[in-house]
């Protein structure tokens, strides 16, 4: 066999393998071919990475499956991949520079990673998710919620499994706080059934907190000094069961129950010094609180979906049902000593507040393709809400014991329409969404009057994408999305403390905001960049409202506020060589806000990097390194603004025996300079200035282990479309 039919033979191979790659994006491939004459001429291999991220009409996407490290990684790993989420040393997540966001488990609200996201992400293994959306645009069929995005779960379907598959994780800090969390998923015949439950030990070391405030008031020249610590102790405990059965082709049920709680130990202790323009002391005291019993807290949550697939291609009929029941007690005592001047007839009092939550959500969703460019997507939602509060306040003294019963009532009725067009290197997506509330609240003890609302909105969005190649596209994207008051923000109910006096406030509005944004994405073998302009604007914010009223500070809520951010975000991903790789998101913007009424206005630029650097280290070893930097100070509303923030972390990790099933990672945060963060904030404007410190630990460490047993070959199924309720500002905690 001559050189000259070798060199055609392996031209012949490349060109095959080359046209494979470009019909079959989504897939890798790797072809080997060895020769042989008298002496082997070696290996030639012809390489084809799958494409990690994908920019669609109205997310972006991240290809778990197509990224080797997903073998022996957790979900929580991967967000720190995915374009426009950030993730921090403390495992805070951000989504599209904003914590404010909803997670999704397969387009569901699940209440555990709702409350508990870090340890649920860390307990789920990548390997089980297909890919995770970050959904920047949500059209006419998501809630008009006034989030900033959506973060989807996509978890892995349709196929076989013969066994059972899962993995452990156990793990301790360096103040030996334990942690540990399973996940099991098994197949009997056409049912498919996945369970995970995880465990964390909260310290009162690394909860721990002091804080320290200085307050001057304007109108009588008095200033206040307060300084206090916290801190909580207890157990936290997650879960989920989910089951997926298909009955046929063309017909699926599945379901799912969840559930998040905890009981902590509350604490803490400070004192108080209000003194004249002179200086001269008003009055002082030393307090300390504790919780009686601990705080407890039950959250669950199940839903079931029946989805029906007609004979038409793409065509989707789903109906739904979501359940939502949540529990919270908090007890707690506090006694004040060593006063001077007491400014109230008591020496401490015991608080008790039951808060219970149920939500019932039916849902039906069509989906209908046609013409084959068009489709169209209808549905409708009917949610109810009951909250029920129960608050008791004993004192030791002369005050006089309150007793107050909340009750808090909401119906909401949505429909919505979309239609998607896809032609040529052309897609677009509109849509409208219609919503109906109305709240009634009441006082059963007759504390207070009670009183009802009803509130209209009609929510538009538009989206329109132009690809220029298969690499590179732009997206012009428009949103309106609504806020609606909740129950802290619309209880007229008066609380009063020794410094301070909040209620809210019933005639709220829901606030509505418009978004528009413009995208162009780069997608290349090493090379991915995303740049992001944006326009938020709103006219009828709900903003808070602070003023001093005979020497308290007064708080409540109005549909006061004008704010306006735009600015520039970007997202970068390089693999810079085969063992290094680097991911860059930042932002770049400009913040105001402003209130007619109150005659206060408040702007200011603002920036942050955060960087994450990966390094394949000799003997398996692989190295994280990354952090973040504020670059300005970021506002606090219309009163004030935050001091800047800055962390890093060193993260290595190694896999051991066959398929990496056994996984070692040990990770510090901060480990060189200060021991503690001091988070500053300031009031700069209004009835009252202020400057306050937190001080929380900022070094930390922790090692974990994990494994993986049995082969994955499926994945509880899910219904294309599901419920998600995401609507509320101001409402119940599920914390």
């Amino acid at each position: 066999m001559d050189k000259c039919f070798i060199t055609a033979l392996l031209a012949i191979c490349s060109l095959s393998v080359t046209a494979q790659t470009s019909d079959k994006t989504e897939q890798s491939k790797t072809d080997t071919l060895s020769i042989h004459k008298n002496v082997e001429l070696g290996e030639v291999v012809i390489k084809s990475q799958r494409q990690l991220v994908k920019d669609e009409i109205d997310r972006t996407t991240y290809n778990v499956q197509a990224d080797e490290e997903a073998k022996t990684k957790t979900v929580m790993d991967m967000l720190r991949k995915v374009p426009l989420v950030t993730v921090d040393g403390q495992e805070n997540i951000q989504v599209n520079g904003s914590s404010s966001f909803k997670i999704f488990k397969n387009g569901r609200p699940d209440p555990t990673m709702t409350s508990n996201p870090k340890d649920v992400l860390k307990s789920m293994p990548a390997s089980m998710v297909k890919r995770i959306e970050v959904i920047t645009e949500p059209g006419a069929r998501y809630d008009a919620e006034g989030v900033s995005a959506i973060l989807n779960i996509v978890m892995i379907d349709g196929r076989s499994i013969g066994g059972v598959v899962g993995s452990v994780n156990m793990g301790v800090n360096h103040r030996y706080d334990p942690h540990a969390n399973g996940y099991i998923t098994t197949q009997a015949g056409k049912l498919i059934l996945s369970a995970n439950y995880g465990f964390q030990h909260q310290g009162h070391v690394l909860t721990g907190s002091d804080n320290e405030s200085y307050t001057y008031y304007k109108d009588s020249g008095n200033s206040k000094l307060e300084r206090g610590h916290s801190d909580n102790n207890g157990n936290v405990h997650y879960g989920n069961i989910e089951a997926s059965l298909d009955i046929d082709t063309l017909n699926l049920i599945t379901f799912s129950l969840s559930g998040f709680g905890y009981k902590l130990g509350v604490n803490s202790c400070g004192n108080t010094l209000m003194a004249d323009k002179s200086g001269n002391t008003l009055y002082s005291y030393d307090y300390k609180g504790w919780s009686n019993g601990g705080f407890k807290y039950l959250g669950l949550s199940a839903g079931l979906d029946y989805q029906h697939k007609t004979h038409v291609k793409d065509e989707t009929l789903t109906f739904s049902y979501l359940m939502q029941l949540n529990d919270n007690k908090s007890p707690q005592t506090y006694e004040y000593s060593n006063a001077v001047n007491m400014p109230v007839d008591y020496m401490g009092y015991d608080i008790f507040g039951k808060q219970v939550f149920a939500e019932h959500t039916f849902q039906a969703d069509w989906v209908r393709p046609f013409a084959k460019y068009h489709k169209f997507e209808t549905g409708a939602k009917y949610i109810y809400r009951r909250n029920r509060s129960d608050n008791t306040q004993t004192f030791y003294g002369d005050a006089e014991d309150t007793s107050t019963q909340f009750r808090h009532d909401t119906h909401i009725a949505a429909l919505y329409l979309q239609y998607l067009l896809k032609a040529g290197r052309w897609s677009a997506m509109a849509g409208v969404r219609y919503e109906y509330s109305h709240v009634s609240a009441d006082y059963p003890d007759g504390s207070a009057e009670g009183f009802s609302k009803t509130l209209s909105d009609l929510v538009p969005s538009a989206t329109v994408k132009y690809k220029f190649s298969d690499s590179n596209s732009l997206k012009l994207s428009y949103s309106a999305s609504i806020s609606r008051p909740g129950i802290s923000y619309l209880n007229p109910a008066i609380v009063e403390g020794i410094t301070s006096i909040s209620y809210g406030n019933s005639g709220l509005n829901s606030a509505r905001k418009h978004d528009m944004s413009l995208v162009f994405q780069h997608t290349g073998a090493k090379l991915t960049y995303n740049i992001r302009p944006y326009f938020r604007l709103s006219s009828n914010g709900i903003g808070s409202v602070q003023f001093i009223d005979n020497g308290k500070i007064v708080s409540t809520y109005a549909n006061n506020m004008k704010t306006l951010n735009y600015g520039t975000k970007l997202y970068v991903q390089w693999a810079i060589t085969d063992g290094t790789s680097l991911s860059l998101n930042g932002q770049v913007g400009y913040s105001s806000y402003e209130s007619d009424a109150m005659q206060l206005e408040l702007s200011r630029w603002h920036s942050y990097i955060y960087g994450n650097l990966r390094q394949k280290l000799p003997w398996k070893l692989n190295l994280t390194v990354g952090g973040s930097r504020d670059i300005g100070r970021r506002l606090n509303g219309i009163y004030g603004y935050y001091s800047p923030y800055d962390y890093y972390y060193f993260s290595l990790q190694r896999s051991f025996l066959k398929e990496g099933r056994l996984t070692v990672n040990v990770t510090a945060n901060c480990p060189f300079g200060n021991k503690y963060d001091d988070f500053k904030s300031y009031v700069v404007q209004g009835d009252y200035l202020s400057e306050g410190h937190h001080y929380g630990r900022r070094r930390s460490a922790y090692i974990s282990v994990s494994y993986r047993f049995g082969k994955l070959n499926a994945s509880v199924k899910k219904a294309s479309r599901s419920i998600n309720n995401d609507d509320v500002e101001g409402g119940v905690s599920k914390k």
